[in-house]
């Protein structure tokens, strides 16, 4: 757990939504899945969250990827990926790793979403 005073640059991956929206994947925070963009937004704390195994529990965050090449490659583990796209953020706050992720994700207390990550500008 290490507590991030300056804002760094992650990738999350999101259901692309109507009208440029952001929405999470699974769990609303504080009742929507929509994520408002260039704002800074708290992630709604829940303890014991299972994961899609239901077989692991974590204490709820944003889920985060620290490089676009890592996003890709986990978002291409995924079923369903249509409407989903890799967004470029940035975290800050209370960051750790999420334990048991088959992928480098972080979970983190507070978010910026910028908007959909283009991989010419991401970094790598």
């Amino acid at each position: 757990m290490s507590l991030t005073i300056e804002p760094k640059q992650a990738y999350k991956i999101m259901e692309q939504g109507p009208l440029g929206t952001f929405k999470t994947l699974f769990h609303a925070n504080n009742g929507s899945r929509i994520i408002p963009t260039k704002q800074w937004v708290k992630a709604q704390k829940r303890l014991g969250v299972k994961d899609g195994t239901q077989k692991t529990t974590y204490d709820s965050g944003w889920h985060t990827l620290p490089t676009y090449s890592e996003a890709l490659a986990y978002f291409a583990k995924f079923k369903v990926k249509a409407d989903r796209c890799i967004v470029l953020c940035l975290i800050s706050g209370d960051t750790r790793p999420k334990a048991h992720s088959p992928a480098n994700v972080s979970l983190s207390d507070t978010i910026y979403i910028i908007g959909k990550a283009n991989k010419r500008e991401a970094t790598q």
